[in-house]
């Protein structure tokens, strides 16, 4: 059996698995990436980040950089300011010394791959005309191995440390209805007439 077959193969096991999760035939063995979908108005952010830059050595990456070696930014950019401003990356340096980065040649920039690093995505909420709409946090957990041509698992002090981010928000966060959340922020902004979709 050639190994892009084998592949093919375990990607569709990996998908039944997946489907099993869902309608609760496996309990966390079946999962493969997870997110926790939110309202953040900017102090609810604040509050988030401030969270998370206690778990350990983390710092916010770019989704693009110009440079192989990514650089950390010390706060967010205002929304709209420019092109990137919505998605960033958690890097928890404790957890993981490194990260996968692609060069895309057509664009010309380094992009960070999110389904190998151990890395948790960040898009933020943002209100457009009135109405803030979600963000999310969101992990990979389940990766290609291809010295083996078979699945395998990120670490697990990943899988915790991530764990431990979207319990917070479930913590501190008000549950608006299926799988979001909002800070008080968010409510707040809902409470002066702004819109939660």
């Amino acid at each position: 059996m050639s190994w892009q077959l084998l592949i093919l193969l375990r990607i569709g096991e990996a998908c039944a698995i997946f489907n099993r999760s869902l309608s609760g035939g496996l309990g966390e063995a079946g999962v493969l990436g997870r997110q926790v979908n939110f309202f953040m108005a900017k102090e609810d952010e604040d509050k988030f980040l401030s969270f998370v830059r206690q778990t350990g050595d983390v710092v916010l990456l770019p989704p693009v950089s110009s440079a192989s070696d990514f650089q950390a930014i010390d706060s967010l950019p205002e929304p709209f300011s420019g092109d990137l401003w919505r998605q960033f990356w958690l890097w928890n340096r404790t957890i993981t010394p490194n990260f996968q980065s692609e060069y895309v040649p057509e664009k010309g920039y380094y992009a960070i791959n999110g389904i190998l690093s151990p890395l948790v995505e960040f898009s933020r909420s943002y209100v457009k005309d009135n109405t803030m709409y979600p963000g999310r946090i969101w992990a990979e957990f389940t990766i290609i191995d291809s010295e083996i041509n078979d699945l395998g698992q990120k670490d697990r002090e990943f899988r915790k440390w991530y764990e431990t981010l979207a319990k917070w928000i479930r913590r501190e966060f008000y549950h608006t209805g299926w799988m979001i959340f909002a800070g008080q922020g968010a409510l707040k902004f809902q409470d002066q007439g702004g819109t939660l979709p």
